[in-house]
């Protein structure tokens, strides 16, 4: 168990100034904040179109259930042992259904969930906290009488398992890390910081952050499928449009700023975990380093590694057959 990560106390504290796991992702963007500030009243109203425009063009595929006030969104296939899919920075049920999950539907039954504050999840209370973010998937999945599942976090999104973990060691069959970052690594970007002020964060994300940004997150995401290949360009679509509404856009501000403290609040609980743990890493991930799953093998007891070589960050589009491997090995551990 971590100590302070019940989901209270240090979470129920203002979003504080700390990384941005897709790195390139919006970096121009922060530089032209002052210059584009004056044209606000028509940015908004084009901001508003362009989320209308975004949810039109990919509309919930799943279903809503409503957990301590946050409405929560979630898609679910096929049949057999449960494994819930929990995506990253930026992203949304797509990262899945837009990869893996047809083949993971085939041999369990696969459940997809927007974190909150991502694809059509509410924000919730407290931004940037993956401990709150995995007390709400608990009270999501909870009723819908899963028996240990497997829980896989990709990117960011390995965060909010290992704090599911840590929180709920009894209730889980294991953990796969899918191209996690355990560890700190960058400092966030100034406009992610200021994305988190309560007003002034509000107003840069609807007058200059969604109107302005889409080369930026598009630029952002390709990068994150170097050096193997080209992304799916509906993937890529689905992807920039997501992450172009102000709501969304302050959750991975939040996330990024948020990171230094929570994984200083998260590393005691490595060497304590429980249940097995699938680690899965690129060997040329350019946004997390490979060294962190190194390292996160060596101290979580109950481990194993599984090296993806010459590959990159986005292994749920390229090595499925190896996240099934991963999940097996946490079934049979």
């Amino acid at each position: 168990m971590v100590a302070g990560g019940d989901g209270t106390g240090a979470d129920s504290t203002a979003t504080v100034p700390t990384r941005l796991s897709r790195r390139r992702l919006l970096a121009a963007t922060g530089l032209t904040s002052a210059s584009i500030l004056g044209g606000g009243a028509g940015s908004g109203v084009w901001t508003a179109q362009i989320v209308r425009d975004a949810e039109r063009r990919f509309p919930p595929p799943g279903e809503f259930g409503t957990v301590a006030g946050t409405r929560l969104h979630s898609v679910s296939a096929g049949r057999g042992d449960p494994v819930v899919l929990v995506h990253g920075d930026g992203g949304s049920i797509f990262d899945w259904t837009l990869s893996a999950f047809g083949a993971l539907a085939a041999d369990f039954r696969a459940i997809a969930v927007d974190r909150p504050g991502f694809g059509y999840s509410d924000s919730p209370p407290v931004r940037g906290s993956p401990f709150l973010q995995a007390r709400l998937l608990r009270e999501l999945l909870v009723p819908m009488g899963l028996s240990e599942p497997v829980l896989v976090g990709h990117s960011r999104g390995a965060s909010v398992v290992l704090a599911y973990a840590s929180l709920f060691p009894d209730e889980l069959a294991g953990v796969v890390d899918l191209a996690g970052q355990p560890y700190v690594q960058d400092s966030p970007p100034l406009h992610f910081r200021l994305l988190t002020w309560p007003i002034l964060g509000q107003i840069l994300a609807e007058t200059v952050y969604v109107p302005f940004s889409a080369d930026q997150i598009e630029a952002g995401i390709r990068a994150a499928f170097e050096p193997e290949g080209t992304p799916p360009e509906e993937y890529v679509a689905a992807y920039v449009a997501m992450e172009r509404r102000p709501a969304q856009l302050r959750a991975h501000a939040a996330d990024s700023v948020r990171a230094d403290e929570m994984h200083a609040r998260l590393r005691p609980a490595y060497p304590d975990l429980e249940c097995p743990l699938a680690v899965v890493h690129g060997t040329d991930d350019q946004n997390v380093p490979y060294e962190q799953a190194t390292r996160l093998v060596e101290e979580a007891p109950n481990s194993r590694l599984f090296a993806v070589a010459g590959a990159g960050h986005e292994l749920a589009f390229y090595h499925p057959t190896v996240l099934l491997q991963a999940i097996d090995w946490v079934r049979r551990g």
